[in-house]
């Protein structure tokens, strides 16, 4: 049994501004989560009760597309609205019910995933974060400073199983969930 076992993980990146709006990284992820026995939280595996939403917000639908309508001031686009606030609703709702985030950031734009990060980093959540070029944005940055930043999802994955076999350090401020890790410490910053 690894120390990751039964944990949550929500699986954060662009989906809008991305080819493949999102899906190869994630679905390789969430097969490398559940090896480690880790829940993952993948947005664009929609459960069967949100089905109704699909004709208004579908997970391959452009931002132009979802604005157009939403423009257009009828009866129809109200579901729109509505549906664009469930998803976002939805999404938060993952952040604050896992236990850690694993963030794809590809020098694309983003904003529900700087949204996403935002919510992880008030609620001192870990954040493993792969950037293959550079930290998108400052802002980014002052957020994931103080966690692991990685070039590409391999080493995300090799530092997740790391931690799953106790192997290295953890700030147990932020890994908390975690019963009876042998290497769990205290920020310096608290070294009293």
């Amino acid at each position: 049994m690894g120390y990751l076992q039964h944990t949550k993980c929500y699986l954060v990146g662009p989906v809008e501004h991305d080819k493949a709006f999102g899906r190869d990284w994630r679905e390789v992820a969430a097969e490398e989560c559940k090896s480690m026995g880790v829940v993952p939280y993948n947005p664009l595996d929609r459960p069967t009760w949100m089905k109704h939403i699909e004709p208004y917000i579908p997970i391959s639908v452009s931002r132009d597309e979802v604005l157009d309508r939403i423009e257009n001031n009828d009866k129809e686009s109200e579901r729109y609205i509505l549906a664009q606030e469930f998803v976002r609703h939805i999404c938060s709702r993952y952040v604050h019910s896992s236990d850690f985030l694993l963030c794809y950031l590809p020098n694309a734009k983003t904003f529900g995933s700087t949204e996403e990060i935002v919510l992880a980093h008030q609620a001192r959540k870990p954040i493993i974060m792969v950037c293959p070029d550079r930290i998108p944005s400052l802002w980014i940055y002052d957020l994931v400073k103080d966690q692991h930043v990685f070039k590409n999802i391999k080493e995300a994955f090799c530092y997740m199983h790391q931690i799953n076999d106790g192997e290295v350090n953890l700030d147990v401020l932020k890994w908390i969930f975690i019963q009876d890790y042998p290497k769990l410490i205290l920020e310096s910053k608290y070294d009293w």
